[in-house]
């Protein structure tokens, strides 16, 4: 699990736990995470016509545990616009790893 806190200044925080198939516990530690959106859904904000994007796609790299994935939405429409906009649901991921997990995004 790896999650990335962002702030309205240049800086965001990251943070994460790997577990290995041995149940061995690794903190992951700020510097290791790099997390780079790719590509954007682009919805418009309610009651105005503004438009937003929402990352979909993400390359998520873990430095010194060759972890080099890219996550992609299994449904693209899990957005919901409600009194705290988020969007969360199932993930693919591809790369140094295959699987699923899950992804929840806000303030997007």
């Amino acid at each position: 699990m790896v999650f990335r806190v962002r702030n309205k200044g240049p800086t965001e925080y990251y943070s994460g736990t790997l577990i290995t198939k041995d149940k061995k516990i690794i903190n992951l530690k700020n510097g290791e995470i790099i997390i780079t959106p790719l590509t954007f859904n682009i919805r418009k904000k309610k009651p105005t016509v503004v438009s937003s994007e929402t990352p979909m796609k993400w390359r998520i790299e873990i430095k010194n545990q060759d972890i080099k994935i890219i996550t992609s939405p299994i449904n693209n429409k899990a957005y919901n616009d409600t009194l705290i906009p988020y969007w969360e649901g199932p993930i693919s991921f591809n790369g140094s790893h295959k699987g699923f997990g899950y992804l929840e995004m806000t303030g997007y």
